[in-house]
């Protein structure tokens, strides 16, 4: 199982080298990372607000078009298997957009603690809630868009040839 090489995972795809336990393991592993990555685990302890459903409308938006957008390619690709493929590909770039995704995040959310006076008074009264500013709600619909963007792209390397 790759975690990491979606080239070498590609070839072996197209090649017909994945069985059928693999591919069952690349399926449970990509809805693991799906799951934990969805909108109602990042918001465990936190007030739901506007802004909340705003990115979650923003993200299933995004969502749909992403998934079609790869079925499209894939289509213009050889129009095969696409939710094998899917699913399969989506687990090693999951992986790797969660790698590149978390550092930036955290880097992002230091800055906008540290330049956001409502942040910093949060901090001082020791307030345990916190709430989803634009900023948050920007940043991670352009990450989806950016992850689907370039999910979207290896639907390509399946072209025979």
């Amino acid at each position: 199982m790759y975690f990491w090489k979606v080239d070498t995972l590609i070839e072996e795809v197209k090649n017909e080298k994945v069985s059928q336990k693999e591919q069952l393991k690349y399926v449970v592993a990509f809805s693991i990372i799906m799951i934990l990555a969805s909108d109602p685990m990042m918001s465990i302890g936190r007030n739901y607000s506007f802004l909340d459903s705003i990115s979650s409308v923003l993200m299933l938006v995004i969502s749909i078009v992403g998934v079609y957008w790869c079925y499209l390619t894939n289509q213009k690709t050889d129009d095969k298997d696409f939710i094998f493929r899917f699913f399969t590909i989506g687990f090693p770039i999951g992986v790797r957009f969660a790698v590149i995704l978390i550092p930036v995040a955290i880097v992002l959310g230091t800055l906008e603690i540290m330049l956001d006076g409502s942040y910093k008074d949060n901090v001082e009264s020791l307030s345990s809630t916190s709430t989803t500013s634009i900023y948050q709600v920007i940043f991670f619909s352009l990450s989806q868009i950016i992850f689907y963007f370039y999910y979207s792209s290896k639907f390509k390397l399946f072209a025979r040839g």
